[in-house]
């Protein structure tokens, strides 16, 4: 409901840079330009995202859903994906928690509204770890009997695949062979069957990634390696501290990816996310718990060291880590001895159910009244052009 409801008009008008992203689904369409990187006045920009969506306007049109649709379907999906990641790697209460946080988070929600690459980096390392998670042996006994083949290919896929759509698979990557590493030289845990299975998932990965890695070395200055840390404003240390401030604190100042100032979560979640982070820490020795640590520390710079951070449209990449962060904190929380007795439980669960309630009214509030009315919003959005192409659209017949 939070990302279907009113997707023609909420926000009623589209960005500058949607408009770019329009046009190149527009020049795949006319002219068949699929490419590695389309090549704009000032860098590049990956292509595969605009030939899914010129295939899908194909079916619907080229209406305002049929642009939109797949950022919506891609975060629905990837709500469902750290439901399932978060009870294969701990429960299904923690589950449910990091899946209903993800669900009501405001970030989420405009990223699923908005016609750009950035909605699918969410959908990439949600599947990521969860490929990780059922291919590599997270707990201390195998929980299947023999190496999942399909589960590697999936992974090799997603790594491969992931570089045609935004950056921060560089970063994905990277994460996913340092832990790798770990397992292998530090937990020393995996068998000879299953580092067989990882060279087999790393070659599909280098067979997919074969043409993007020719047009890097050929046209390095559209490449992503030039693009990643080029665009901070102020210096790699103090655009990472703003980023981790915009978590719980000053929020992003951009109208297009926040309602000003907002942050990215309640004082409380962060807290209990502060809370998560450290007990994976505390527990490193576990590769359940250390697979979110990996992941989070080596995207955190995909998310944090960008122009003007904290810069909310990058925050896909790190979403599915702070949901289990905070859902980890919360069930922590509750497993103290003093929640034991009944009463104390059920006044925590209430308490809970009541932070989720809060941000559920709160997030609607912000994205279906405060965001869309927001006079900078509107200008930002092309608003009143938005307002004339609606009218248009509703009295084409005359």
């Amino acid at each position: 409901v939070l990302r279907m409801t009113e997707l023609t008009t909420l926000p009623q008008g589209i960005s500058d840079t949607e408009i770019t992203n329009v046009r190149l689904v527009g020049n795949v369409q006319s002219r068949g330009e699929i490419t590695v990187f389309f090549q704009l006045k000032d860098r590049g920009l990956e292509g595969l995202y605009h030939v899914v969506v010129a295939l899908i306007t194909a079916f619907t049109g080229e209406g305002t859903i049929g642009y939109r649709i797949l950022s919506v379907w891609v975060s629905l999906l990837s709500i469902a994906i750290v439901y399932t990641l978060a009870r294969h790697l701990f429960n299904p209460i923690v589950a449910l928690l990091a899946m209903g946080l993800l669900a009501i988070n405001m970030d989420s929600i405009l990223l699923a509204r908005n016609i750009s690459s950035n909605a699918m980096t969410i959908f990439f390392i949600s599947a990521t770890m969860l490929a990780l998670a059922r291919s590599l042996p997270i707990y201390r006994t195998t929980r299947v009997v023999t190496a999942n083949t399909i589960s590697f290919a999936a992974l090799g896929a997603l790594w491969g695949i992931s570089f045609y759509v935004h950056p921060s698979s560089l970063f994905i990557v990277l994460g996913s062979m340092v832990y790798i590493v770990y397992l292998l030289f530090v937990r020393q845990a995996m068998s000879r069957r299953r580092r067989s299975y990882t060279g087999f998932a790393i070659l599909v990965m280098l067979i997919i990634a074969m043409p993007y890695l020719i047009s890097s070395l050929r046209l390095p200055e559209y490449a992503a390696s030039q693009r990643l840390l080029a665009d901070y404003s102020n210096g790699i240390v103090g655009s990472m501290w703003n980023g981790l401030k915009g978590i719980a604190l000053t929020g992003d100042l951009n109208p297009l990816h926040n309602l000003p100032g907002r942050p990215l979560v309640d004082a409380f979640s962060a807290v209990f996310m502060l809370v998560g982070f450290a007990a994976c820490v505390y527990k490193w020795r576990e590769p359940r718990f250390m697979l979110l640590v990996v992941m989070v520390i080596f995207t955190l710079p995909a998310a944090t060291i960008v122009e003007n951070s904290p810069n909310f449209l990058h925050y896909g990449v790190i979403l599915p880590q702070l949901a289990i962060f905070f859902a980890l904190g919360v069930y922590t929380f509750l497993r103290q001895p003093v929640f034991k007795d009944d009463v104390f439980r059920w006044m925590a669960i209430i308490g809970v159910a009541l932070l989720f309630v809060f941000n559920l009214f709160w997030t609607w509030q912000d994205v279906f009244i405060n965001w869309r009315n927001d006079p900078d919003v509107i200008e930002v959005v092309n608003g009143k052009l938005g307002q004339i192409a609606h009218h248009l659209d509703k009295t084409g017949g005359d």
